[in-house]
């Protein structure tokens, strides 16, 4: 149970720095990239990031990087297997008498 927590914790941050980067990044674009994004809210954001096509230039190029790297199977999907493992260990561990 001790090594499933930080498992998570290390996705969640991850996921969480990925967002924090596409944000900064919105910061500066050109208003014609920025706008169609700037106004969605999660996961949309994310989801018009990771579609952005190779024309767009150097920026698009990051964005959908990063885009890809939030919604990675290791960040999204392995989350909440971890949550639901150390749920499990907790209950198998803990005594009926504590719930």
């Amino acid at each position: 149970m001790h090594v499933l927590r930080p498992a998570k914790e290390s996705a969640v941050k991850a996921r969480t720095q990925a967002m924090n980067q596409v944000k900064a990044i919105l910061l500066v674009l050109d208003p014609d990239l920025r706008e169609p994004i700037t106004g969605l809210t999660n996961p949309a954001p994310i989801a018009t990031c990771a579609a952005l096509g190779d024309d767009r230039g150097e920026a698009a190029f990051a964005l959908r990087l990063l885009a890809r790297r939030r919604g990675d199977v290791l960040v999204r999907h392995h989350s909440a297997p971890l949550t639901f493992a150390a749920a499990t260990a907790a209950r198998t561990w803990m005594p009926l008498a504590a719930y």
